[in-house]
């Protein structure tokens, strides 16, 4: 009999990030406002990133295999470190497993979100039962964004990412349109610059004070969406090269969607919405010899 897991790994938005503070060394602390989306699947198009573990449950050979052509060799290797992690914490004996990833159409989905998925992915293969609280104790190890995403939903990081909280108040916000371009991108280089010759920099919001710093492109996008004049909110999400488009009026944004494909033929624009967390599916196929 064979066991297969999927995950449906999820896209992180950061909606607020203000800068706490911040000296010559770096950011010595934040405030990030996080919510976790998935994307809308469309007819023979799959915008969500699975990952299946796939074994016979009959095999206890201590191995493990990765099997993706996309992955980098990096990426394998923090793969396999996560592996090692689950492996010390639970005290479980591994079996041989093959990994099968895909990273969706989204070019720079985060991988942080596939390393996400793949802990909780081992937790229901291994039948480990592990908590919540118990997971993030190894994604924490990792780095505290895929401790944020192994919780998931509408969270507030703070504490340099040390404290992840839910935050009670419903989301006001529950769908997104998500623009990528490879055109899109910050020069985080001059934003620190900048950072350290504010004097008071708790207010400031990094994404929408620093579109000076953005790339021609997005600085484009930005004005062009100004001029729509629409009840619409607008802004980078993160480093990443993501815009994010959102509204308390849902309907509209299948309007803006139509307005940018016809004026930005060439982005990609994807819809989503808000979820809680990561999809774990378990399943098992027989297998005839």
């Amino acid at each position: 009999m064979e066991k297969i897991i999927e995950v449906s790994c999820l896209l992180d938005l950061n909606l607020f990030l203000n800068i706490e503070n911040f000296n010559e060394t770096g950011i010595t602390d934040f405030k990030l406002i996080n919510q976790t989306v998935e994307l809308e699947k469309k007819a023979n198009v799959s915008l969500n990133a699975n990952l299946v573990l796939k074994s016979n449950i009959e095999n206890d050979d201590l191995c493990f295999v990765i099997s993706k052509d996309q992955l980098s060799i990096k990426e394998k290797g923090e793969l396999i470190y996560a592996y090692h992690l689950f492996i010390e914490y639970t005290k479980i004996i591994p079996r041989k497993i093959i990994i099968k990833i895909s990273k969706g159409v989204l070019g720079n989905f985060s991988f942080n979100s596939l390393l996400a998925g793949f802990i909780l992915a081992l937790n229901a293969y291994y039948n480990t039962e592990l908590s919540i609280k118990e997971l993030l104790k190894i994604g924490y190890q990792l780095n505290y964004t895929i401790a944020y995403l192994i919780s998931g939903g509408y969270k507030k990081i703070t504490n340099n990412g040390n404290n992840i909280n839910t935050i009670t108040e419903k989301n006001p916000y529950q769908e997104y349109l998500i623009v990528e371009s490879d055109d899109f991108n910050l020069d985080i280089s001059s934003i620190k610059k900048a950072l350290v010759t504010i004097v008071n920099n708790e207010t400031h919001n990094l994404y929408s004070d620093y579109l000076q710093f953005a790339s021609a492109k997005l600085i484009e996008l930005n004005k062009f969406l100004d001029t729509l004049n629409l009840d619409i909110k607008y802004s980078l999400s993160g480093n990443k090269p993501l815009y994010v488009i959102t509204s308390l009026e849902p309907s509209l944004l299948f309007n803006v969607q139509a307005i940018l494909k016809k004026e930005f033929p060439n982005y990609q624009i994807y819809m989503a919405k808000n979820t809680t967390g990561h999809k774990v599916l378990k399943r098992y196929l027989q297998i005839n010899h």
